[in-house]
């Protein structure tokens, strides 16, 4: 276990950072003041603000990276550089292990290519209602990132199937699974903002809220500070195991 202590203000300097962003979006997607159109595009604030928000939260992520990786706020990042650190292997090439991931894969494509066949169907009968400029854009780009992030799935799962099939030198695998994870991740962030956008093509408000508990269902699960846990050892004498904060 890492007993090395981590800066626990990271956490929640990235928490102050991330409800500031959700403030100020809410104020400029929901105050009347500012609901009428605007342009490029005729888009009202909210809808603007719906299109908005996913992409916000990826650069808020790339900022939460970089300060726990520069601060050792004690989450993935940090954790992951530690492991390097102690010269152990960054990546587990275990066979069963990469068939785990690439059954995720699959269960991901799966639902991508679902949500897209629904959207699909929505926009043809948006189309045939004559609907707004918004709702049909936003379905577009919907399905334009669904479709995309399909295509690096399935790219990635090639890279994870060649490192688990062939064999190889622990180099070459590590280096395929470096590139199948980096396709994986951007595939993630893209099913992500497709999925955001597509529920703002029907309902902008739900789009916004689903996207703030995205954001903060993120930030929950990023930093990983075990709580203190009571263990019986062999004389009945509880001890207390907690990382380094």
């Amino acid at each position: 276990m890492d007993n090395k202590p981590y800066t626990p203000w990271v956490r929640w300097v990235t928490l102050a950072l991330l409800l500031t962003a959700a403030l100020i979006l809410s104020c400029f997607a929901f105050r009347d003041s500012i609901r009428d159109t605007l342009e490029p595009y005729s888009f009202s604030a909210r809808e603007w603000v719906s299109l908005l928000t996913p992409i916000v939260a990826y650069f808020l992520a790339q900022i939460f990276h970089q300060l726990d990786e520069r601060f050792e706020g004690g989450g993935i990042r940090s954790r992951v550089l530690a492991v390097k650190r102690a010269n152990r292997h960054t990546y587990d090439l275990n066979a069963s292990v990469i068939a785990t991931t690439m059954t995720k894969q699959s269960v991901l494509t799966a639902i991508a290519a679902i949500l897209l066949a629904v959207l699909q169907g929505y926009r043809q009968d948006a189309d045939s209602q004559a609907t707004g400029e918004f709702s049909s854009f936003a379905a577009r780009l919907s399905m334009i990132g669904f479709l995309v992030s399909i295509v690096l799935l399935l790219v990635s799962m090639k890279c994870y199937d060649y490192a688990c099939r062939f064999n190889l030198d622990r180099i070459h695998r590590a280096e395929l699974v470096s590139k199948g994870l980096t396709l994986d991740i951007w595939s993630w962030y893209l099913l992500l903002f497709s999925l955001t956008v597509g529920v703002a093509s029907i309902s902008t408000t739900v789009s916004i809220i689903i996207s703030f508990v995205a954001g903060y269902l993120l930030w929950w699960y990023y930093f990983v500070h075990p709580r203190a846990e009571q263990t019986p050892t062999t004389t009945g004498t509880p001890v207390h195991e907690q990382d380094g904060n």
